[in-house]
């Protein structure tokens, strides 16, 4: 009779267990959020010049970090789109105050949450309307024996008309060494 009650007892703790954490209540993963079009509208820039001492040493030469929203990334005419397919592709489309540019990639999310493409892999979070990828970055050699180095952590909005042909301009984002910067593509690291 105790075992008899001792089961009765536990069967709701059992049956509520057993439903609490499962079925259609789940949230999307973060590949499923990620299709369809996106565009640049937050870019978070920090640069450094630097050199190297003889010692081996990185001596800092000068340094910035800055943020531009979206009508700041439009004033400087430039437009960055991302088209997430099904498939496995992706399309980047990028607006450089002259040409549009289009190219064209794989992509995928790793387990540990960083979109994976053919030329690195990027820390992101995702919601339904949000994406931010952290963690662009390149170094260029000046030719004077100090170096550009660029990290970009780059936000993007959902949309749903992808980018359209825009009026070209002269205005570019001027970087440390006083050269023009072009913001880097995840494609051409």
């Amino acid at each position: 009779m105790k075992k008899l009650l001792s089961l009765l007892l536990l069967t709701p703790i059992i049956f509520l267990t057993s439903c609490s954490s499962g079925g259609d209540s789940s949230s999307p993963l973060p590949s499923e959020l990620i299709i369809g079009d996106w565009s640049l509208n937050e870019l978070e820039v920090y640069q450094r010049i630097y050199n190297y001492l003889p010692n081996g040493n990185i001596n800092t030469i000068n340094d910035t970090s800055y943020t531009l929203n979206y009508d700041q990334i439009l004033q400087y005419d430039f437009f960055m789109t991302y088209t997430f397919q099904t498939d496995g592709t992706v399309i980047e489309q990028v607006y450089d105050g002259d040409n549009i540019t289009s190219e064209t990639d794989t992509w995928v999310i790793s387990d540990d949450s960083k979109l994976v493409t053919s030329t690195g892999s990027y820390p992101m979070t995702i919601t339904e309307n949000l994406f931010t990828m952290s963690g662009v970055s390149s170094i260029e050699d000046n030719g004077d024996d100090t170096y550009l180095e660029t990290n970009l952590d780059m936000t993007f909005v959902k949309i749903t008309n992808p980018i359209q042909n825009n009026q070209p301009s002269s205005k570019k984002i001027n970087n440390l060494n006083g050269s023009t910067f072009k913001i880097l593509s995840i494609m051409d690291k």
